[in-house]
């Protein structure tokens, strides 16, 4: 019996070691899941910034120049590996496909506007159509 408590001390320090590496994972895991959600959510707000100002651009030009105009707004795929879908309703809303409640929300200032079907980001544009009464998005 007392040879064998170095055999113990060596078992006890390896699963010592074995748990801090555990959890160093999960608190790597939690922070690395928190920081990206945080970035998703604030790219997702830049994004649908540059989509609302592209949108009431295309519609200013073509009432002043009371003509149809159509414009391919390139959008990133994914956003923090986040593939991501484009509404329309009263808002402009961008949501991530693998978590709704990632997402950002803009004002789109009275302006009609219509889309077909739930646009997503995995096309790599959005076609923005206006011909100065409202503005369809495709």
């Amino acid at each position: 019996m007392k040879g064998q408590y170095l055999t113990i001390e060596y078992v006890f320090f390896f699963a010592i070691g074995v748990a801090m590496i555990i959890a160093v994972y999960f608190i790597f895991f939690g922070m690395n899941e928190t920081m990206q959600e945080d970035s998703s959510e604030l790219q997702l707000i830049r994004t649908s910034e540059m989509i609302r100002g592209s949108i009431i651009n295309v519609f200013e030009d073509a009432q002043a120049s009371n003509s149809t105009i159509i414009y391919d707004l390139d959008i990133p795929t994914s956003l923090s590996g986040c593939v991501y879908r484009i509404t329309v309703g009263d808002n402009l809303l961008l949501n991530c496909t693998n978590d709704l409640s990632i997402g950002a929300s803009q004002s789109l200032y009275g302006i009609n506007i219509t889309a077909n079907e739930i646009l997503y980001s995995t096309k790599g544009f959005i076609r923005i159509e206006s011909d100065g009464t409202g503005v369809m998005l495709s």
